[in-house]
């Protein structure tokens, strides 16, 4: 019979488990760059004066901490973090946000998310 022990080895931050059983396992490390992805936000209507809250989800697969950032947000919208995966615009147009003589407006909100890997954004 053969001794065997067990350890950690770390690579470039990474840190598994090997075990020694007369020789030493090599181990290999793959990176990859994985991004947050954005759930789909459905099309949003707001009525002038009226208060829009839209909420603003990833998955995220590794575990890490996520940052959103405002990357594009009409004067007066708010992005709030409301937990790891998720965060919510809050915007009231106001009647100067209009163009004159405009029925309706589009305004594209781009909302940013990142990991301590990779980061992507989406427009709301």
């Amino acid at each position: 019979t053969g001794m065997a022990s067990s350890g950690f080895v770390e690579t470039s931050g990474l840190r598994a488990a090997t075990t020694r059983f007369f020789r030493t396992t090599a181990l290999s490390f793959e990176y990859f760059e994985i991004a947050p992805v954005f759930l789909e936000v459905p099309p949003q209507e707001v009525v002038v004066g009226s208060t829009l809250q839209v909420d603003v989800s990833v998955l995220d697969f590794t575990g890490a901490m996520i940052r959103f950032s405002a990357v594009s947000l009409p004067s007066g919208a708010v992005l709030t973090p409301t937990g790891r995966l998720r965060a919510r615009i809050t915007f009231t147009p106001l009647q100067s946000d209009m163009p004159l003589n405009a029925t309706s407006l589009s305004l594209p909100i781009v909302v940013g998310a990142m990991n301590q890997f990779a980061s992507s954004s989406t427009t709301v």
